[in-house]
C-alpha cells in the first residue's frame, strides 16, 4: 500500500518548524550569555616586558686586581660556576718569587748569626761571672786573713800591757816586753801588706765587673742589631708573600661569573682594574623592564605576574607565578625597571642571568569595557 505523501510532507513541515524554534531559542540563550559575560565578566589587562632576566638578590662582587702586572694564566669564563677560593686569574709573579727566595735566605743567615751571638754572649757571661767570683773569693780570703791578724794583734797588745805591769812590779824583765813590741811591729807591717792586697783585689774585682759589663753590653748591642736585621728580613718575607698572594685573584664566594672581560694571558692590568664580577649564591628574583607609556602609573607593587623563561618550553604555557615587589621611581633608558619575587619555589632550578619574558596584570575589565578601550585606540 502506498504511503500518504501529503501527510508525510505536513509532518516534515512540522518537524522543521520545531527545529527552527529550538535553534532560535539556543541562539537567544547564547546571545544572552554572551551579553552577561560581556557586561559582568572579567578579563585581565596585562603589560608585557621589553626584556627581563633572573638576577641574584645580593649585589655582585667585583673581581679586580690588588696589584698591577702581566696576566700569566686565566682560569674562569663567563657563566661558569666557581667555589670560594678557586683561582680565577694568576699574574706573573716570577720576580716576586726570586726576591722571596733571597729574602728567606737572608732571614735564615741572620737567624743563624743571632743564635751564634746568643751562645757567645752566654759564654761571655759565664766567663765574666767566673772572673768576678774568683776576684771576690780572693778578696774574701784577704779580709779573713786581716781579721785573723787583727785578732792576733789584739791578743799581743793585751799581753804587752800585762807584761808592762809585771815589769813595773819587778816580776818580769824588760826584754820580754821588747819581744812583744817587735812582734807587734811585724803584725803592723803584715797588716799594711794585707790592706794593700785587699785594695788591689777590690780594684781587680771592679775592673772585672766593668769589663764583664762592657762585654755583656757589647754582646747585647750586637744581638740587638742582629734582632733588628732579623725583624727587617722577616718583614721583607711577609711583604713579598703578601705581594705573591695579591698577584692571584681568588673567588670570594660560591657563585657564578656574571661578568667577564675576556682578559687573556699576556695582557697588562693595573691595580684596582675590574675585569669581572661574581654573582654569589643566594635568593633570586626577576628584574624586568617595561615600555614607559604602557607601564608608568600602571604597574604597581603586589600586582600578580607570570614569568616565562626563554629556552624552557615548560614555562611557555603556565609560566612561573610571581608578584611585583618593587617598581622603579622613573623610566630609564631601558624602560621602567620592575623587580618581581617568585611565588614559592620554582619547579626547575634557576640561575643568575636566565632570560625571561614577564607579563604583569595591571587591572581586570569586563570584555565590553576592554573592547571599548580598544575601539577608542
Amino acid at each position: 500500500m502506498l504511503p500518504d505523501f501529503s501527510r508525510t510532507l505536513r509532518q516534515l513541515d512540522a518537524d522543521r518548524g520545531q527545529g527552527a524554534g529550538w535553534m532560535m531559542g539556543l541562539g537567544a540563550g547564547v546571545i544572552a550569555a554572551w551579553a552577561i559575560w560581556g557586561f559582568w565578566g572579567e578579563l585581565p589587562r596585562e603589560v608585557q616586558s621589553v626584556q627581563a632576566r633572573v638576577e641574584a638578590v645580593g649585589a655582585a662582587l667585583p673581581l679586580q686586581l690588588r696589584a698591577s702586572g702581566t696576566v700569566a694564566s686565566v682560569h674562569g669564563k663567563l657563566g661558569e660556576r666557581v667555589k670560594a677560593g678557586d683561582l680565577l686569574l694568576q699574574m706573573d709573579d716570577t720576580p716576586l718569587r726570586l726576591n722571596l727566595a733571597e729574602a728567606q735566605a737572608r732571614r735564615t743567615a741572620v737567624a743563624a748569626q743571632l743564635r751564634v751571638g746568643e751562645r757567645s754572649s752566654a759564654t761571655e757571661v759565664q766567663a765574666s761571672t767566673a772572673e768576678i767570683q774568683v776576684a771576690a773569693g780572693s778578696q774574701a780570703e784577704l779580709r779573713a786573713a786581716l781579721l785573723a791578724l787583727e785578732a792576733r794583734r789584739a791578743r799581743l797588745q793585751s799581753d804587752r800591757e800585762r807584761s808592762l805591769r809585771l815589769v813595773e812590779q819587778g816580776a818580769l824583765e824588760r826584754r820580754q816586753v821588747d819581744a812583744l813590741d817587735s812582734e807587734l811591729s811585724m803584725l803592723n807591717s803584715e797588716e799594711m801588706k794585707l790592706r794593700e792586697s785587699i785594695r788591689r783585689a777590690e780594684a781587680g774585682t771592679t775592673v772585672a765587673s766593668r769589663s764583664a759589663e762592657l762585654r755583656i753590653l757589647g754582646g747585647q748591642a750586637t744581638a740587638a742589631d742582629l734582632a733588628a736585621d732579623l725583624a727587617a728580613a722577616e718583614a721583607a718575607v711577609a711583604r713579598l708573600e703578601q705581594q705573591i698572594l695579591d698577584s692571584q685573584v681568588l673567588a670570594p664566594a660560591d657563585g657564578i661569573l656574571g661578568e667577564w672581560s675576556g682578559v687573556a694571558p699576556g695582557a697588562y692590568l693595573g691595580a684596582g682594574e675590574r675585569f669581572g664580577a661574581l654573582v654569589p649564591d643566594g635568593p633570586l628574583h626577576v628584574v624586568a623592564w617595561f615600555p614607559p607609556v604602557q607601564s608608568v602609573g600602571q604597574v604597581a607593587t603586589a600586582q600578580p605576574a607570570v614569568v616565562r623563561l626563554d629556552g624552557f618550553p615548560q614555562t611557555r604555557l603556565r609560566g612561573l607565578s610571581a608578584t611585583v615587589a618593587r617598581v622603579g621611581s622613573g623610566a630609564e633608558h631601558e624602560g621602567l625597571r620592575v623587580e618581581l619575587s617568585l611565588d614559592g619555589p620554582p619547579p626547575l632550578p634557576l640561575s643568575h642571568g636566565m632570560v625571561a619574558t614577564v607579563e604583569v596584570e595591571v587591572e581586570r575589565l569586563s570584555p565590553f569595557s576592554l573592547l571599548w578601550r580598544l575601539v577608542q585606540g
